[in-house]
């Protein structure tokens, strides 16, 4: 009876003990008038407690603090056959202990149930770092795919042969394929056959089929699977049309690439244009060398494009280093000189080449602007070559030094016969007299 009324064989610990004695005259305010005599002697027997533990001797505290445990670990219908046993005013009492106890940690509470950690694995760090589920979002499982899946989305060119089962007819079907593959050893192509059953995520219409998947596109293969000659054909021309591919772009596109690459060149072309399919065709034996060199080698067809650097016949070539465009004035079909023009545009001092439209665009936009007027002969190119030695001295003035090969142009600002050099100040034209 001791024990329950201070609420010790509910929580076991002399700390809460420590608090007891305040709390039943908490209670007591709210009690009637006619429990008063139970609370006294609660009182008395509380501090009765509080005063026994002194005058023990430390071996009988030892002996006290076991059924303290023991007592603490009262199982849930226990602690209710207790409470049904007890006075009201013991049930007010726990109840009243309960919700203090629960009000003064509701903090606490909060905080622990909303930080629940989570351990989150990076399987590329091999690492676990523990994070909040309340600050951060659900973690996206990551994609699990078949290893026939995942060799198609890391390769650009893969011959997938799909059988149901390993009949006569499939059987004769790889062999015929194991031929075909022998005609494309050293090539940037995979030869693969597999069951359907073990590609799950790879959507297959009928089997048997023979599917080319093109930089992970699938290509379906619709005549006869007996057919080695017929299939090594196909094999072959798919190939060939994948290989050293220019990327097709719109003027948004170039220009978010001019962002973000120093050196960009553009092929333009337009529709019907015979001598654009031919000279697209040369071109894409140089896109690797191009790439090499860290020029970005693109194409568009885009009349805006053309129009905004002043493109009129086609094909036509554009070079950009740091977006500053420079026109390629050779053959684009002859892919040899047009590589080593971009090497030497690359490497060394030069001056860019415009057009009439460009020049216009380009007296607006540059405070200090000089051109160099000239036409296609011995004087002009030794002149040129003397001019390209003070263009990065110019340049750290502020000076922007381009050429200009259009005879209208030259006779407009008094070149009647190139070469010849001027100068514009904010749109104003000084020529240049002297040699």
């Amino acid at each position: 009876e001791d024990e329950a009324s201070t609420g010790s064989w509910f929580f076991g610990s002399s700390e809460v003990e420590e608090e007891t004695p305040e709390e039943p005259k908490t209670a007591e305010d709210d009690e009637p008038e006619d429990e008063q005599p139970v609370d006294e002697d609660l009182e008395e027997e509380e501090e009765t407690e509080e005063e026994e533990p002194i005058e023990e001797d430390p071996e009988e505290e030892e002996v006290d603090e076991v059924p303290e445990v023991e007592k603490s670990k009262l199982t849930e219908s226990d602690i209710n056959q207790l409470l049904d046993s007890k006075s009201e005013v013991i049930e007010e009492l726990t109840k009243y202990i309960m919700a203090k106890i629960l009000h003064d940690n509701e903090d606490q509470i909060v905080e622990a149930k909303a930080k629940v950690k989570k351990p989150i694995v990076n399987i590329q760090e091999e690492s676990t770092e523990t994070i909040d589920t309340e600050e951060s979002e659900p973690v996206a499982e990551p994609e699990i795919l078949s290893e026939t899946a995942a060799v198609v989305k890391q390769n650009k060119n893969v011959i997938v042969f799909f059988y149901e089962t390993m009949d006569k007819i499939s059987k004769k079907i790889i062999n015929g394929l194991d031929k075909v593959e022998g005609n494309f050893i050293g090539k940037d192509i995979q030869f693969l056959s597999v069951d359907i059953d073990e590609v799950p995520d790879i959507e297959i219409s009928a089997v048997p089929s023979l599917i080319y998947f093109k930089n992970g596109e699938p290509v379906v293969y619709e005549e006869n699977l007996m057919n080695e000659e017929a299939i090594r054909e196909w094999v072959d021309e798919e190939l060939k049309s994948n290989l050293d591919v220019i990327e097709d772009l719109n003027t948004e596109q170039i220009h978010d690439l001019m962002d973000e690459n120093e050196y960009v060149m553009v092929y333009l072309y337009a529709a019907d244009c015979e001598a654009c399919d031919e000279a697209i065709k040369q071109l894409e034996q140089i896109d690797d060398d191009a790439d090499a060199v860290g020029v970005m080698f693109v194409k568009t067809d885009e009349a805006e494009f053309a129009a905004e650097y002043g493109i009129e016949s086609f094909p036509a070539i554009l070079y950009f280093e740091n977006k500053q465009p420079s026109i390629y004035d050779g053959d684009a079909a002859e892919e040899t000189e047009l590589l080593t023009w971009l090497l030497y545009q690359m490497k060394e001092d030069t001056i860019e080449n415009i057009n009439r439209e460009l020049l216009i665009k380009m007296i607006d936009e540059f405070e200090f602007l000089a051109v160099y007027f000239f036409e296609d002969n011995e004087d002009s190119v030794k002149v040129l070559r003397h001019l390209e030695l003070i263009d990065d001295e110019a340049s750290q003035y502020g000076v922007r030094m381009v050429k200009l090969d259009d005879p209208l142009m030259s006779k407009k600002y008094g070149h009647r016969a190139p070469p010849g050099l001027g100068f514009f100040r904010k749109g104003n034209y000084i020529k240049f007299d002297g040699d």
